[in-house]
């Protein structure tokens, strides 16, 4: 098997996942797409139940990390960056980022790092 049709085969059994989990997703409540680059802050929207299957299918096309947990009625999809760290679902669920950037500068500033901050 050549790695292009590796990575086409992993792709089509995620998809395949999702589908299969997200069909038994009876709730006609949005679908929260949560989406990190890196370790800041994520961007997150609300899906319609007709765009859910779609996002998810261009988000693995294009290598993305794509994962799904449900909590409670809602539905949500966590997109992050190929070879990006993998936010745990209490961070996800919270929308915040990995790495609380701010805070950072403002420990250096306070350490005699930074000249300004």
């Amino acid at each position: 098997m050549t790695k292009t049709h590796e990575m086409t085969t992993k792709k089509a059994l995620r998809k395949l996942a999702f589908y299969d989990f997200f069909s038994k997703h009876t709730d006609s409540s949005p679908v929260r797409l949560v989406h990190y680059v890196g370790a800041n802050a994520p961007n997150a929207k609300d899906v319609s139940l007709s765009e859910v299957c779609e996002e998810v299918e261009n988000c693995i096309d294009e290598g993305f990390y794509v994962d799904w947990c449900r909590r409670s009625e809602q539905l949500t999809i966590l997109v992050q960056e190929p070879d990006g760290p993998i936010p745990p679902w209490d961070t996800v669920f919270a929308e915040q980022p990995l790495v609380d950037v701010d805070a950072l500068l403002r420990e250096a500033h306070a350490r005699g790092e930074l000249d300004y901050y």
